[in-house]
């Protein structure tokens, strides 16, 4: 039997009105890294750009922010990308999930005063 991933995410919350909101998403999938992924802790420094190259043949990878906060993922060096723990983060437990497609690195810039690690951890 081939390894596989499950994937579950549920979101549950109640508009002004009191009524519940809520999404379930699950998916099954065949991780390209056989048979538990690569994990890689990654170090971000103040207004560096990291770049972490991504392991050939991967087709997702699940972000841990470990409570980093003011954290940008970018496509490429010089683009602007996408903050994915903003400076006041309220959600510090709530992974990042991200499917990859040909992508070759990401790349990280902080604007934290200190250094912060997060995991990475390629499927």
């Amino acid at each position: 039997m081939a390894v596989q991933a499950r994937l579950k995410a549920e979101l549950v919350s109640r508009d002004a009105d009191g009524i519940k909101l809520d999404q379930r998403v699950e998916t099954i999938f065949t991780p390209a890294l056989l048979p538990n992924g690569e994990r890689l802790p990654v170090t971000l420094t103040l207004s560096a750009s990291t770049t972490v190259p991504v392991p050939s043949g991967s087709t997702a990878c699940w972000i841990n922010l470990n409570a980093a906060t003011g954290i940008t993922l970018k496509g490429l060096a010089g683009d602007t990308g996408i903050a994915i723990a903003p400076t006041s983060n309220p959600i510090t437990a709530f992974p990042v999930i991200l499917p990859l497609g040909s992508q070759t690195n990401l790349v990280f810039t902080s604007t934290s005063a200190s250094n912060q690690t997060i995991e990475i951890l390629f499927l």
